[in-house]
């Protein structure tokens, strides 16, 4: 997920603990803004085929009241390092402007190097309300988020494409970014810059559901009910029979998981602070509106666990996690992707393995318990997950460790610890090895 006050609620977001929801959330949409549905045909014109899928994900869609890019990963420097890295650039249409409803964005990169442990924040708009410009650029593709202050020189956040298109494998993106450091702990003036060369090694895939890649983020009792008893706890099956629209109830989700850092340096202050060509980020694009029906479950309170989990030695990945509200109860979500997957009529790869609602398991490790002695936040810093066979996924189990111990991130308020961690475990009988980005909240909260 994402940091929006959190407020947020774009599951599987990473990055969720930094950019916040503009005041809008709290408000009706707009007449005619759009809200993601499941559809068992390909009803949205960017689910017809690949060129409207890349339309689609390439140019603002200002129908939807947000717009979400975020990459996170490793970056390996040369001595072997690991650091943990995430870019995010988000834009929440402003509802409550009397003009109608304008853009408020925010842009931002952590960074976390590996032997300085706490995050270094690089930000724009890294609070609520915030307006700036942005621009995005279709072909090729690139995305732009800047502010000025007279008589000095823009802070940005930039990601383009520089070889490819966006969304084929093979497709190269280059991260830059010049911003102060908006850290709680930073010393005044620090500025971070950043530059992070990628290639994708998969292509497009989209997680959730239907050939429009729809995900949905909570289940009301009814549906659940459904789901576990007719169903037996398969939320595709109970799609594919009701052909339930879950309007306002999740999002478009996509993601390119497996981008290889050919090159990248970080500075501080004009100094770098570490440098490499090695590492592993992976990209989530999401698209989504807040109906009213979405705003009561929002600012009720919503809380989430997640690992999106890379496994570069076979371009396997998995999106494993729950959301957690009062009135809605728990809803937890576990998918494989894999060249073995099928793609979808846009071209996108699907799930190859989905695992039914009773099947997965969430288990904190005692004794991993760590307390940030800055903020008092106490997290579970390892877990296991346990994938109970389903129709059409093995059984799987998955350990999960920090690589940086230090890895909480504080804004507007709210805390979540966000970072990289080791992956080992089992799908089948096959023993499996990677990284993973988690998501976590302090304990209590879930």
């Amino acid at each position: 997920m994402g940091a929006r006050a959190l407020s947020v609620v774009t599951v599987g977001l990473v990055g969720a603990a930094l950019l916040a929801p503009a005041a809008s959330a709290a408000q009706s949409p707009v007449p005619g803004s759009a809200d993601a549905y499941y559809s068992p045909t390909t009803t949205e014109q960017f689910s017809k085929n690949p060129l409207e899928l890349r339309r689609f994900l390439t140019n603002d869609q200002p129908q939807y009241d947000e717009q979400s890019y975020v990459w996170a990963g490793s970056l390996i420097d040369y001595s072997g390092t690991t650091n943990a890295v995430a870019v995010e650039m988000q834009r929440n249409d402003d509802l409550t402007n009397p003009l109608g409803p304008i853009p408020a964005v925010s842009a931002a990169i952590l960074f976390n190097q590996g032997d300085h442990p706490g995050y270094v924040i690089g930000g724009l708009g890294g609070v609520p309300d915030i307006t700036l410009p942005v621009s995005v650029m279709s072909s090729p593709w690139s995305a732009r988020v800047q502010s000025f202050t007279p008589g000095q020189l823009p802070d940005f956040v930039d990601v383009r494409v520089v070889a490819g298109e966006f969304g084929r494998r093979g497709a190269v993106y280059e991260i830059t970014s010049n911003s102060p450091n908006v850290a709680s702990s930073a010393p005044v003036g620090e500025r971070l810059t950043s530059y992070i060369r990628v290639k994708d090694v998969t292509g497009i895939g989209q997680w959730g559901y239907g050939p429009s890649g729809y995900m949905p983020m909570w289940l009301f009792p009814p549906q659940l009910a459904a789901i576990m008893g007719k169903y037996h706890g398969s939320v595709g099956d109970y799609l594919k029979a009701t052909k339930d629209p879950m309007r306002g109830q999740g999002t478009y989700y996509f993601t390119e998981p497996l981008l290889q850092v050919q090159r990248f340096k970080m500075s501080i202050n004009g100094k770098v602070v570490s440098a490499g060509a090695g590492g592993w980020l992976w990209l989530d694009n999401v698209e989504r509106s807040f109906n009213e029906q979405a705003q009561q479950i929002v600012n009720n309170g919503v809380s989430w666990l997640e690992f999106s989990v890379q496994i570069p030695d076979t371009h396997e990945a998995l999106k494993i996690g729950y959301t957690k509200q009062a009135s809605v109860g728990q809803f937890p979500y576990a998918m494989l992707m894999s060249p073995a997957s099928v793609k979808a009529p846009d071209g996108g790869w699907t799930s190859q393995m989905t695992w039914n609602q009773q099947n997965i398991h969430f288990r904190p490790v005692k004794g991993s318990e760590w307390t940030n002695p800055a903020t008092g936040h106490t997290y579970y810093l390892k877990y296991r997950v346990d994938l109970d066979p389903s129709p059409g996924a093995q059984k799987a189990t998955f350990f999960m460790s920090p690589m940086l111990r230090d890895q909480e991130a504080v804004v507007s308020g709210r805390a979540v610890f966000e970072g990289l961690f080791k992956m080992t475990g089992t799908i089948g009988s096959r023993p499996v090895t990677g990284y993973a980005w988690g998501e976590l909240q302090p304990v209590g909260s879930l």
